[in-house]
């Protein structure tokens, strides 16, 4: 978890990844929304960049919302501003379901999403 160096708690990035693979990805980039606009989102970005290039990795890849999605539009555009590229062949859903004491299956939040990759050479 790498955290901004400015403030605790106002943002959290999760950098995953695997030795055998090219490149990692980043899991979870979040800032809370008291925080946003002040370059919390770039300086965590910045810092899995960083991370990534360190351990050897020639790229880094990461899902966010939907262009259609209102609430994922700041995250995009950050994203592509920083040379990011979508390379999504459309919208794919992503969803995530629970079990319940009776064994059913229970639907949890679903979520249009698209992927970025940045070549980090």
């Amino acid at each position: 978890m790498t955290r901004s160096r400015r403030e605790e708690r106002r943002g959290a990035a999760f950098l995953l990844y695997q030795r055998d693979l090219t490149g990692s990805e980043l899991q979870d980039l979040y800032v809370s929304p008291s925080a946003r606009r002040q370059g919390f989102g770039t300086e965590l970005l910045t810092s899995a960049e960083r991370a990534s290039r360190e351990l050897g990795f020639r790229a880094i890849g990461l899902s966010t919302g939907e262009a259609t999605d209102p609430d994922y539009m700041p995250a995009r555009r950050l994203y592509e501003s920083r040379g990011y590229v979508d390379v999504a062949r459309g919208p794919w859903l992503e969803s995530w379901s629970w079990t319940d004491d009776q064994g059913k299956r229970r639907p949890d939040w679903e979520l249009l999403g698209s992927y970025f990759v940045k070549d980090l050479a």
